[in-house]
């Protein structure tokens, strides 16, 4: 397998100096005390054993009290930094078109996360290494591979990997002065029509009943985080859910992330608010490594007078915690991409992607299905 990529700053391992600093004191201790010690035993070589013995033992005791002490510490990921390492794996068929192109997300490395390096692992086979792009309207990064037909295994999938490694900090309202430093924020990006965030006279109803006591845009933005998050329930049966249709979600009034988000940034565009919509992955809080079994999504609105407001209504309606989703977002994600309808770079030849977060392939000019994606992390530290 061959290995590339960029590698910034790698959280070190605390234990290990602890563990050394342990063994520095013990042995000073043990060194002070050797003749209380050495009627104990005959020999030089007896005393270094049992020297070496205790040193090994109370250290393995110290590193273990230390790894619970910090297993029952509860990691808040409303306060609390998190480092960590993302793990993004694909498994490909062998297409039937003489090149395969594939498009791979990239996280978003802005001041709220941060990509301290990544590495990408891919047969020894494939000509040619992955090339980081970006879109150009929101600045949506991406890795970018062509791979050959001969460059596949004759049976069996072609498998290739990313490692990221990972900051992810707890946010809340980004201020207008800090909004304005940020290309992607800017507020023409998500106004006007989305094919993918459409919106019919229901919406346009539930819009204006939503807010009808609202008396500023800070109102506005509050009271239709409040209905959709009364209207809707989170439920993934059936069909229809995770499309992101607003026209569907407010008919169902169920879904998932997608559906609830969506419904939320088309009621807003209809009382003059622009929002716009972000993905990625929820990593979970109580564990500190394991498969992530798919994606997560949220928004974020602009209110005139405070800034861009990040919401999260399905997390809140399945925690039960309304208040806490509203205007900050924890670090118990990893973000992805923005917007919706997107073109990417090099650009597809098939249509706009509905959101990016699994991969997306062409081959022949056409979609192409026969790709497959997993995930797994692993917390390094929080702070």
């Amino acid at each position: 397998m061959q290995r590339h990529g960029q590698h910034g700053k790698y959280p070190a391992n605390s234990v290990i100096p602890i563990k050394n600093e342990v063994a520095r004191v013990l042995k000073s201790r043990i060194d002070t005390r050797r003749h209380e010690t050495v009627t104990l035993v005959n020999s030089a070589a007896e005393m270094n054993r049992l020297e070496s013995f205790m040193k090994y033992f109370l250290a393995i005791w110290l590193a273990l009290g230390l790894t619970a002490a910090s297993a029952s510490t509860p990691f808040d990921p409303f306060t609390d930094t998190q480092r960590l390492e993302f793990e993004y794996r694909v498994a490909i068929d062998r297409p039937d078109a003489p090149v395969l192109r594939l498009w791979l997300p990239y996280p978003n490395d802005d001041a709220e996360q941060t990509v301290l390096g990544y590495e990408v692992e891919q047969p020894a086979t494939l000509k040619l290494p992955a090339r980081l792009m970006r879109e150009p309207r929101y600045g949506n990064a991406m890795l970018y591979f062509e791979i050959g037909r001969d460059e596949f295994p004759e049976t069996g999938p072609l498998n290739l990997s990313v490692l990221y490694r990972i900051e992810r900090r707890p946010v809340g309202i980004i201020d207008p002065t800090e909004a304005a430093a940020r290309p992607n924020l800017r507020a023409d990006l998500y106004s006007g029509p989305n094919p993918r965030l459409k919106s019919n006279e229901t919406i346009r109803e539930m819009a204006r009943e939503a807010t009808a006591k609202s008396r500023s845009d800070s109102d506005k933005v509050r009271a239709l985080y409040d209905y959709v998050h009364d209207l809707m329930t989170y439920d993934k049966q059936g069909e229809g859910w995770g499309r992101g249709d607003p026209i569907w979600a407010c008919t169902a009034k169920r879904g998932n992330c997608t559906d609830f988000h969506s419904l939320y940034i088309a009621m807003a565009g209809e009382v003059g608010l622009t929002a716009r919509f972000e993905i990625g992955v929820p990593i979970p809080t109580q564990a500190d490594e394991g498969e992530i079994s798919g994606y997560h999504c949220w928004a974020r609105v602009l209110d005139p007078a405070r800034g861009w407001v990040p919401i999260d209504a399905s997390e809140a309606k399945k925690s039960g915690q309304r208040d806490a989703y509203f205007g900050a977002l924890p670090s118990d994600r990893v973000a992805f991409s923005i917007g919706r309808d997107l073109v990417l770079s090099p650009a597809q030849q098939g249509a706009g992607l509905n959101f990016f977060i699994y991969p997306y392939a062409e081959a022949g000019g056409a979609v192409y299905e026969g790709v497959r994606s997993s995930f797994h992390f692993r917390r390094l530290r929080r702070t």
